[in-house]
């Protein structure tokens, strides 16, 4: 503390030997402080060529001023308290001018902390001093500014001792007071999106196809025991499949990301058992009207596709019908998207994937030969190459394999098994 600024405390302080009422507190004094350190920030931005003593000199009369204002209204402790923190906040020009109010801990003695945290420290404050320097009216202030204080306060809390006064001097760099960002606030920080796809090293189709797996075990289990609690088989034969494939393609990522996969299926599998047991989720797949430019009446003409088969499985999930019922279904619906939306090679690609010949209700898994039709008027048409005999590492045996149709780049689609996955995929990945 400067000789001038002691005999101020001292003559002020003896003239409030009388204890009086606390209503000008620390926290009252640190909120006006803060506007006169606004007041000089703001000044330096209007003009970063003026001669940074003058604002400087501006702010300290300001600070004086709020400090001689709580002469009368504060009692001797909480004035001897003030006087410390307000000879703290205007510390000196230098510090204004030339570090932009940041401390690197420089000329700091610290006891209680390893040589290690003052060299962090100097480290942490050499982006925001270089930018400050170069250009004081820069954006990247703000981030700059709350980065490096995050930066020293971590740097002091590994290497220093928890002293009282490591503490005092922490809070200084937890404060959220900035004044290069708007508000005088250090700014929030946006989420980091992870770079990783949502279907991890997979591809959107690859996944799908893999999944046709634990759909077929799924239907199949239901047929073969009619008797059984769809619930159960739900959770045995697709969710718990579906799992292990979404875990499969997100092999690589950490293992945070595979916990809260998992942790994300078990949060769902209520809600889904309910809409895959009740057929809700049995709706067919179809491509993107807003892209595809459909009509308004596309989905009311796939509904009347799926009416039936729908309405089937719902009565019985074992109906041997369904393996004909669904075929059609798909083709009524293949027809409609052709006829109802704009017909592009996008889009006779995505609808020959969407509605190959995968059909979980057949033996084989396979649609059915049938005889010439309606539904059977439009030809396959493959848009890229077909994947075929894909590996599903699921659990017990992996040597089961599905065909798909066409592969295109460009191509976003459900597939009968998205609404089992996707949305957890989604909230784990991002």
């Amino acid at each position: 503390m400067n000789p001038i600024w002691s005999q101020f405390v001292f003559l002020v302080i003896s003239c409030c030997s009388v204890k009086l009422v606390n209503s000008c507190s620390q926290d009252t004094f640190d909120i006006d402080a803060k506007a006169c350190r606004n007041g000089f920030f703001s000044s330096i931005k209007q003009n970063p060529k003026q001669d940074c003593s003058t604002p400087y000199n501006d702010m300290k009369n300001c600070i004086n001023t709020v400090f001689y204002g709580c002469r009368n209204n504060t009692d001797y402790k909480a004035l001897v308290t003030i006087a410390s923190r307000a000879q703290t906040i205007i510390a000196s020009e230098s510090h204004f001018c030339k570090d932009g109010m940041l401390n690197s801990l420089k000329g700091v003695n610290l006891p209680d902390c390893r040589k290690k945290a003052v060299k962090k420290a100097k480290k942490c404050a050499a982006s925001f001093y270089r930018k400050f320097s170069q250009n004081k009216t820069s954006p990247s202030l703000c981030r700059k500014y709350t980065k490096a204080k995050k930066c020293i306060a971590r740097a002091m809390a590994k290497y220093c001792k928890k002293t009282e006064r490591v503490q005092q001097i922490l809070k200084t760099y937890q404060d959220t007071f900035n004044p290069y960002c708007p508000g005088s606030v250090d700014a929030q920080e946006k989420p980091v999106r992870s770079t990783s796809s949502p279907f991890g090293t997979c591809t959107e189709r690859e996944y799908f196809i893999m999944t046709r797996v634990c759909m077929a075990r799924f239907v199949q289990t239901l047929q073969k025991y009619p008797k059984k609690p769809c619930r159960w088989v739900f959770t045995h034969k697709l969710h718990n499949c579906a799992k292990d494939i979404t875990l499969h393609c997100h092999k690589n990522d950490s293992n945070y990301v595979k916990q809260n996969i998992e942790k994300s299926f078990d949060r769902n599998r209520p809600f889904q058992e309910r809409k895959f047991c009740d057929g809700i989720y049995f709706q067919l797949s179809y491509p993107s009207p807003k892209r595809n430019q459909c009509k308004k009446d596309y989905f009311l003409a796939k509904h009347k596709c799926e009416e039936s088969y729908i309405a089937t499985y719902k009565k019985n999930k074992a109906d041997v019908t369904l393996c004909r019922k669904y075929a059609q279904a798909k083709n009524c619906a293949k027809n409609a998207s052709l006829s109802l939306c704009k017909d592009t090679p996008q889009l006779r690609d995505e609808v020959n994937f969407i509605y190959d010949r995968f059909n979980p209700f057949c033996f084989n898994l396979s649609d059915p030969p049938s005889n010439k039709g309606r539904w059977e008027r439009v030809t396959r048409e493959s848009g890229a190459q077909r994947l075929t005999n894909t590996s599903v590492p699921t659990r017990g045996s992996t040597s089961d394999s599905v065909s798909s149709g066409g592969q295109s780049l460009y191509a976003k689609l459900l597939n009968i098994v998205v609404a089992l996955c996707f949305l957890s995929l989604r909230v784990v990945v991002f």
